[in-house]
């Protein structure tokens, strides 16, 4: 839990920089992907460093996601109301997800250790098809 916690508040400021320069879908993207795929290195790990490289970068990779889905919000959004019920409904899906994700996580350790790293990929896959499907790509020039 340590090493998440470490990579998501140590790299949270340079994934906004990242968003603005790079770009918010791109870095969504990217960074889902990452934490998809160490999500399930996670599962297959044979040694403690290998747990806590993949909870490492699971939470670099949130660190990259989390400023630039805010950022998707805040220009996808006009201000006002609308903007507010967004942003509403991100933290509340965010605090929700902390709290049931330990729940759940304590849940899953009666499957075995291992399922605790594999259900985080299931979901991610889910959300990466959909963002793929939703987010509208950068218009050219912009």
């Amino acid at each position: 839990m340590s090493g998440y916690v470490l990579g998501y508040a140590g790299f949270t400021l340079l994934g906004g920089r990242a968003a603005d320069l790079l770009g918010r879908r791109r870095m969504f993207l990217t960074w889902l992907g990452v934490f998809l795929l160490f999500s399930m290195l996670g599962g297959f790990a044979t040694d403690g460093w290998m747990l806590v490289v993949a909870r490492f970068v699971t939470g670099v990779a949130a660190a990259f996601m989390t400023p630039a889905a805010m950022s998707i919000i805040t220009t996808s959004y006009p201000e006002g109301s609308q903007r507010d019920k967004a942003l509403l409904v991100f933290a509340g899906v965010g605090a929700g997800g902390f709290s049931l994700g330990l729940i759940i996580g304590g849940l899953l350790t009666e499957l075995g250790w291992r399922w605790v790293f594999f259900a985080p990929v299931f979901l991610a896959a889910a959300i990466l098809l959909a963002a793929l499907r939703l987010l509208p790509a950068p218009q050219p020039g912009r």
